[in-house]
């Protein structure tokens, strides 16, 4: 479950999951529906062999999104990993 402001976000069987409810005090749950958890990894896999034969990645843009606000709140936190240098 991830908690925000205004609600939550929960993932059941995050890592498995083909299902997610968005839920906001006093509105409706909203359930989002994604991929199929019988594929799994496949579309990882499929997004790999892509930027391997392209030598484009389109995705990458995101996880290097992800991975900086991920440093900048350790940063603000002063949480460090043990193998870090600061």
């Amino acid at each position: 479950m991830v908690a925000y402001k205004n609600g939550y976000l929960d993932v059941a069987d995050y890592g498995r999951a083909d299902t997610a409810t968005i839920v906001h005090p006093g509105q409706p749950d909203q359930v989002c529906h994604a991929g199929d958890t019988a594929q799994a990894l496949a579309y990882e896999v499929a997004d790999m062999v892509t930027a391997i034969d392209t030598g484009e990645n389109p995705t990458l843009a995101w996880t290097q999104d992800v991975m900086a606000t991920m440093t900048a709140m350790r940063t603000a936190w002063d949480y460090w990993y043990p193998n870090e240098q600061h």
